[in-house]
């Protein structure tokens, strides 16, 4: 079973602004003083654009109006996740960096999720995210007569939903609409409240689907909140095969996906997986997960001491990347079994996910991981799985923190020790707009960083 993002009808994207005086100033100045309306036209998963303009914010209160709206969050949504997932996997191990020629530069110091590095890289994006998600809740409720049971309304309580938890995983703190800064949970927090909303929502609505990409959301959520027996019952309640994509179209940079597109030597070849776990295991493993690639025409990434070993898990710009699966159903529940104790029963469920995945190299199931393992072992297993499962989906950077704070057994599946934080800060852009923050703010040190540059 596998959803897109993406409205059934489609529809030209609409995106909303603030309204009233009381506007936080950061909205304002990312989405200007009038609604952003950029028209697409959908057919199936095809996207032609066509001429972009602006509308009035009251324009967007036509019912004609609500499914690209719909549209609209989808699309800032996939824009923000790509931005997250492209800088993000350098500090998290998953690939190094091999070019500094595409746009959107990686960090000049590999892995260093510093202001002047990052820039606001995932936080605009992931803001408006919310932002156009969020407003677009309260415009149905207002103006629906049905809103209780509306698919519209259920589909934009998903987008809500991953969008602060996006912003949770990735950033080091919250800020709502031009307040303080505050604990990343709030974001998580917040993921919690709409996907609840939405499972309400949908299940009125009929939209099994969407009830069933809440529920996983929730899941994963939970998982960020320490809630695990919250976290177990919803994955529960997710198939195996369950997916639900955040998509990706051909008609603007933006909404390329960038993990293809940024290393597709067209011309750009911005990063490679060579030195990383994953160059080692595929070749002894086959794991199509985690499959790369080489050519002996060319043999280096842009930078040219770097071998060009690069990912297959995207094989165009058009390729969706998954937002929650019920394969990660799975390895919440393996984990929860690990926070218990049941070692046995988590590595049965890790084996369990391996068993479904065959190897490039012949075919075969893959091998499972030893089931008499240790717990420490266990816990290397879980942490590994996670990452191959996840591989190049903007995750593990929230992953790394949270094991990293909550001090769980084999810490050390990365090393990221006098590196960098595990986590995006607060741009400069941000600090110097909102006045409830002060441009010298010193962002959260996560426990397991040591290097200079902390609080930077």
């Amino acid at each position: 079973m596998s959803i897109t993002t993406l409205s059934d009808r489609g529809g030209r994207a609409a995106h909303a602004v603030p309204r009233g005086a009381d506007a936080a100033r950061t909205l304002r100045r990312l989405l200007g003083a009038a609604a952003l309306v950029l028209a697409v036209v959908v057919g199936g998963c095809d996207f032609d654009v066509t001429q972009p303009g602006r509308a009035e914010d009251t324009t967007l209160d036509d019912p004609a109006a609500f499914q690209p709206l719909v549209t609209g969050m989808s699309q800032r949504l996939s824009h923000a996740l790509w931005q997250v997932a492209y800088l993000t996997a350098e500090t998290s191990r998953e690939y190094v960096e091999g070019g500094r020629i595409f746009t959107t530069k990686l960090t000049s110091i590999p892995g260093r999720l510093t202001r002047e590095a990052g820039g606001t890289v995932g936080w605009t994006t992931g803001v408006q995210a919310r932002w156009v998600a969020e407003d677009g809740v309260r415009r149905f409720r207002e103006l629906l007569p049905d809103a209780s049971s509306s698919p519209l309304v259920a589909q934009a309580l998903v987008h809500a939903g991953f969008a602060n938890r996006l912003l949770g995983e990735a950033f080091c703190e919250s800020v709502i609409d031009g307040g303080p800064a505050g604990s990343h949970r709030v974001y998580l927090e917040h993921a919690e409240r709409h996907f609840t909303e939405a499972i309400e929502v949908a299940g009125r609505a009929g939209r099994e689907e969407l009830v069933l990409a809440a529920r996983a959301g929730r899941a994963s959520v939970r998982v960020g909140l320490a809630d695990w027996p919250g976290a177990v019952s919803d994955a529960a309640g997710v198939p195996d095969d369950f997916t639900y994509n955040a998509r990706y179209t051909n008609t603007t940079l933006n909404q390329y996906n960038i993990l293809y597109w940024a290393n597709a030597n067209s011309p750009f070849r911005t990063f490679s997986v060579v030195g990383t776990f994953t160059e080692g295991y595929y070749a002894e493993t086959g794991d199509p997960r985690v499959a790369w690639g080489s050519d002996p025409a060319v043999p280096t990434a842009e930078i040219a001491t770097v071998p060009w070993l690069y990912p297959l898990k995207y094989r165009s710009v058009t390729d969706p990347i998954r937002l929650v699966t019920g394969r990660e159903a799975r390895l919440i529940e393996a984990e929860a079994a690990l926070r218990r104790g049941e070692t046995e029963l988590a590595v049965e469920r890790l084996n369990a996910l391996r068993a479904a995945v065959t190897s490039d190299l012949d075919g075969a199931p893959l091998a499972p991981w030893p089931p008499t393992a240790s717990a420490e072992d266990a816990w290397r297993y879980l942490k590994l799985e996670r990452g191959i499962e996840l591989f190049l989906e903007g995750r593990r950077i929230g992953d790394l923190r949270r094991w990293s704070e909550d001090g769980s057994p084999a810490a050390d599946v990365v090393d990221v020790t006098d590196r960098i934080r595990l986590c995006l800060p607060i741009p400069e852009a941000e600090l110097n707009t909102n006045p409830n923050l002060e441009p010298g703010h010193a962002d959260p040190v996560n426990p397991l960083y040591t290097g200079p540059g902390g609080a930077s």
